[in-house]
C-alpha cells in the first residue's frame, strides 16, 4: 500500500515538474529576446561609431588591443565579449524561432546562457500543460517518478524487512 502511495507521489511529482519545461523554455525565449535586443543596441552603436571613423570592427578592435593604456585595453575585451555573446544569443534566438516546442526544450537545456536562464528563473510562473508538448513532458515526467519509485521501492522493502528483524531479535532477547 505505502508502495503504491510512494509510487503515485513521484509520478505526479515527475509528471509535474516535466510538463513546466515547455513552459520555462518560452519564458527562456522571451527573456533571450530582450537580452538580444538590448545587445543590439550596444552592437549597432559600436559599429556606427567604428563607421564613423572609417574603420571595420575588427578594425576598431584592434585599435583597443593595440593601445598601451589598460583602461582601453579593458574595454576592447569587454566590447570584444559583449560582440561575440550578441552573435551567440542572436544565433539561439534564431534557432529556438525556428525550432518546434520539443526541439526548444533540447536548444534550451543544451546551451543555456546562465544570465539569461537567471532572469527567466525569476519570472518563471508554472503553468497548467495544455499543450502537446507539456503533455507529453508529464507523460515523460510520470514515467521517471514511477521508474524511480520502482527502483527505491526494493530498498524501501529491504529497510522495512531488516528493521522488522531487529525488532523481533530485540523482542525475543526480552521475553
Amino acid at each position: 500500500m505505502i508502495g503504491r502511495l510512494f509510487t503515485a507521489v513521484l509520478a505526479v511529482l515527475g509528471a509535474g515538474t516535466m510538463s513546466q519545461a515547455p513552459e520555462f523554455s518560452q519564458q527562456y525565449r522571451q527573456a533571450l529576446g530582450g537580452a538580444v535586443a538590448e545587445l543590439q543596441v550596444v552592437v549597432e552603436d559600436f559599429d556606427a561609431a567604428s563607421e564613423r571613423a572609417g574603420l571595420s570592427r575588427d578594425q576598431a578592435l584592434d585599435q583597443y588591443r593595440e593601445t598601451d593604456n589598460t583602461f582601453l585595453d579593458e574595454r576592447g575585451r569587454q566590447i570584444s565579449g559583449t560582440l561575440e555573446r550578441y552573435e551567440r544569443l542572436k544565433g539561439q534566438a534564431d534557432a529556438i524561432e525556428d525550432a518546434g516546442p520539443f526541439e526548444r526544450i533540447w536548444l534550451v537545456l543544451r546551451e543555456p546562457d546562465l544570465r539569461v536562464v537567471e532572469g527567466a528563473r525569476e519570472r518563471f510562473e508554472p503553468a497548467i500543460p495544455i499543450t502537446i508538448a507539456g503533455g507529453v513532458m508529464a507523460a515523460l515526467g510520470a514515467f521517471i517518478g514511477w521508474l524511480l519509485a520502482r527502483g527505491s521501492a526494493g530498498t524501501v522493502k529491504a529497510t522495512g524487512k531488516m528493521l522488522r528483524g531487529r525488532n523481533k531479535g530485540r523482542a525475543s532477547a526480552k521475553g
